[in-house]
């Protein structure tokens, strides 16, 4: 029986209706969204964190959705939609103190997260091809008046 490849994270940043970013993983790790620019997905607006962990990968394999607080948007886990702020409500009802909404994905979820001025949209596919490194750095490459 053939092994299926791990379903890895494809994701959508658009701001101001233009697509800014995208990230195509090429193996399962963990996803930082923020406003600095050592985040994986880089967000605009105020009062957004400087670096959080949206996506973390647990050690079994599994993606968990962490939620910030001040993210909206609507989710589809298992064929059945959600709105962020629903899943807020039910969280707040539970542990008032919860700083973040914390879902685990299986590879059928997907969405549109809002942070600040970013939409995030976001779904599960096969790993991305590895890119290609050159061999030799291209500013040692001959050149024909050198």
């Amino acid at each position: 029986m053939a092994r299926s490849k791990p379903k890895v994270l494809r994701i959508a940043s658009i701001t101001d209706d233009l697509v800014c970013d995208e990230l195509h993983q090429t193996g399962p790790e963990s996803v930082t969204a923020g406003v600095g620019i050592g985040n994986e997905l880089l967000v605009f607006g105020p009062g957004l964190p400087q670096s959080h962990t949206l996506f973390e990968l647990g050690e079994d394999g599994v993606y968990t959705l962490v939620i910030p607080p001040l993210a909206s948007g609507v989710l589809s886990l298992r064929g059945k939609s959600s709105k962020v702020a629903d899943l807020w409500r039910k969280q707040a009802r539970r542990d008032p103190k919860s700083k973040a909404v914390r879902l685990r994905l299986d590879p059928t979820a997907k969405g549109k997260l809002t942070l600040g001025e970013t939409a995030l949209l976001f779904q599960f596919g096969p790993p991305a091809p590895p890119v290609p490194k050159d061999p030799f750095p291209l500013e040692y490459k001959a050149r024909m008046f050198a």
